[in-house]
């Protein structure tokens, strides 16, 4: 598409059909002195969740290409082009809307294509491609992910909230999802939400834990009373509220108490990713409470230091919890990651 004074505004955009196996779009873009604003793609949000799956920097609105269009039980487009693509979701106007903009060319950059790709990814299973049952399979099988552009991470969809107790949903697809794009994959999409989350944004209902002297919380957001085994014990003994949003018994014992008990696997986990530093912010913090013996008999109040709420008082009452101490097994993958 040539742009010039004569041809303002743009004709609609052109699609120019591929001549690959599928259907295959491209449309170039060709700047000849007038600045042309960006071809933009709105998706009214009530039709469809539209979402646009790829890398994100934080803070930053744009999607490096290569990336995917994918549109929930409609179908996916690849999308590769040069630079990246802005986009933008939100819930709270009227209509709700996803917004995804193509940047067009200029003067440093006169020439601009786009290739739109229709594509199926999905786990290629035998025996299943031509079987009609598995059509949501093949279709669906990205609907899971959905990337909040506001936040840069995935969430409930473009224009929701991200929640950081599902982000092993997205892990459990990723790891058997094919390649999205060259140089791109599902599990890219749960390394930048993890990266957000390590970094200190919050997801739905999340409150701030900082002390990892203590450990780690099992929840960060209270087990509601219809949840919670009842032994008619008083919140602050084990966690058992006695209101229903469980807002009492938060931070007590096992409704949301800091302990060292399964701290392992989150370090071990950091150290097996090669995020070290990351590791080693929770891990040193929790070496030196060992040293300091937190991890281990009674405060004042008679209650046990083997569980605490987030401001370090204790609410255990078995004066040595064994569990505590199987993150110690994590000094190995810190030696190891000096090497």
């Amino acid at each position: 598409m040539a742009l010039s004074a004569a041809t303002w505004p743009p004709p609609p955009f052109p699609i120019f059909p591929g001549r690959q196996t599928g259907p295959d779009y491209r449309s170039a873009f060709l700047a000849v002195g007038v600045e042309a604003p960006a071809f933009a793609l709105m998706f009214d949000q009530k039709s469809n969740h539209a979402t646009l799956l790829g890398v994100m920097k934080p803070e930053d609105s744009r999607v490096v290409l290569p990336c995917v269009l994918h549109l929930p039980d409609m179908g996916t487009l690849r999308i590769t082009g040069p630079g990246a693509l802005d986009y933008d979701a939100s819930r709270r106007t009227k209509p709700a809307f996803v917004r995804i903009a193509f940047p067009p060319a200029t003067a440093e950059r006169r020439r601009v294509e786009y290739r739109l790709e229709v594509t199926a990814i999905y786990p290629k299973l035998p025996g299943i491609e031509r079987d009609p049952r598995y059509d949501g399979f093949r279709r669906d099988w990205l609907n899971i992910f959905q990337v909040n552009p506001r936040v840069q991470m995935l969430a409930n969809n473009a224009a929701s909230d991200p929640c950081a107790f599902t982000l092993f949903l997205y892990s459990d697809l990723a790891a058997q999802t094919p390649p999205l794009a060259d140089g791109l994959m599902a599990n890219d999409l749960v390394r930048m939400t993890l990266d957000r989350y390590l970094a200190g944004a919050k997801g739905y209902g999340q409150v701030g834990y900082t002390d990892f002297s203590l450990g780690l919380s099992g929840n960060l957001v209270p087990v509601k009373k219809g949840d919670y085994v009842h032994e008619n014990n008083p919140p602050e003994a084990t966690g058992e509220p006695r209101l229903d949003d469980g807002s009492d018994g938060f931070q007590f014992y096992e409704n949301g108490g800091a302990t060292g008990c399964w701290v392992y696997y989150t370090v071990k986990a950091l150290y097996r990713l090669g995020r070290a530093g990351d590791a080693r912010r929770i891990f040193y913090p929790m070496l030196a409470g060992y040293s300091r013996g937190e991890f281990q008999g009674f405060c004042a109040d008679g209650r046990s230091r083997d569980w605490r709420d987030w401001h370090g008082g204790c609410h255990g009452y078995e004066g040595l919890l064994v569990d505590n101490y199987h993150a110690l097994l994590a000094v190995l993958d810190d030696v190891k990651a000096k090497r």
